[in-house]
């Protein structure tokens, strides 16, 4: 019988301590390592093909950090959430809002969403162990962009509807100065900081009041905004529009600025002339809650300073 040698037994022993741990690490990843992030839904948009006849959705969007977004045939955001248990082709996500359906809000639902090549099926339940089948979509990829927020056709008396809320900017016109229109004017269909000011906002369209201004006002400068916040995180494109709504070679104009989360990104001055005035279109990219904002300033006075300011928000433009 032949002896071993120490030496030999102690490569013997290493080998097999080496064999020993990378079975172990082997074994935790298929038990208890990280599913990695699957590419088949990051930054897709797909366009639904089939659906109940009541259902709003029309286009399914996946953003970078797997936020999705449903939207309607308007393309006004009806759901939004986040990604959680990923696989390959098995996706279940946990349903953290439901516009439009005051029902099911706060209610435990789920949606599992099955790929299949350029396929998605999308299943939704009632209750969290996913026995009651209350809706179902398929949808096609599609490159198409897709808008998921525009203020004109987003406008509403109710604040906060589609993200948007409406209100002013005040000294020292910073983020933390927003302050929310209180008063609704049905007439005007617009939102009013009150009888001793010129500041309004309506669908397309906003007034500001100025340190300088008239018609028995009082002299203190407001800046209107539209606030958008990001149900997303991923690259957006935005396009601004600004120009006056009526030419008064007399007056001296307004400035428009776009912010993230209180930083310009964006600004531009126009005349009180210049009812052609500016367009702009920038690429961000933002995170779940970012606050956008779109705010009109008045120069030294208020004369005349209704302007058109829009905003549009796209992915995959």
């Amino acid at each position: 019988m032949n002896k071993v040698s120490k030496e030999e037994q102690m490569k013997r022993f290493i080998l097999f301590m080496l064999i020993g741990v990378l079975s172990l690490s082997t074994s935790c990843d298929l038990l208890i390592g990280p599913i990695e992030t699957s590419d088949v839904l990051m930054d897709t948009r797909w366009q639904i093909t089939v659906k109940p006849d009541d259902a709003p959705h029309d286009t399914l969007v996946f953003t970078t950090e797997g936020t999705y977004l449903f939207l309607d045939e308007d393309g006004h955001i009806f759901e939004s959430g986040q990604t959680s248990n990923m696989t390959e082709t098995s996706f279940e996500f946990v349903m953290e809002t439901q516009r439009d359906r005051p029902d099911l809000v706060g209610a435990d639902r789920y949606a599992e969403f099955e790929v299949s090549d350029d396929t998605l099926e999308i299943s939704y339940y009632r209750d969290t162990d996913k026995s009651e089948l209350f809706i179902t979509f398929t949808a096609s990829r599609t490159t198409d962009p897709v808008r998921i927020a525009y203020s004109n056709t987003d406008f509403s008396n109710i604040q906060g509807t589609y993200g948007w809320n409406y209100g002013y900017r005040v000294a020292p016109f910073d983020l933390e100065s927003f302050t929310l229109f209180s008063t609704y004017d049905a007439g005007s269909t617009s939102w009013v900081a009150g009888d001793t000011f010129w500041t309004a906002m309506g669908p397309n369209w906003v007034a500001p009041n100025g340190p300088i201004t008239s018609g028995e006002k009082d002299a203190t400068e407001h800046r209107p905004t539209r606030r958008w916040t990001s149900p997303l995180d991923g690259t957006v494109q935005l396009k601004v529009v600004l120009k006056k709504n009526t030419a008064n070679a007399g007056t001296d104009g307004v400035t428009g600025s776009l912010h993230v989360n209180g930083i310009e990104r964006w600004t531009d001055s126009i005349d009180g002339s210049d009812t052609t005035g500016v367009e702009t279109e920038l690429e961000l990219e933002l995170e779940h809650d970012d606050v956008v904002e779109f705010v009109l300033s008045p120069r030294d006075n208020d004369w005349a300073d209704g302007s058109y300011f829009t905003g549009e928000i796209w992915v995959g433009k």
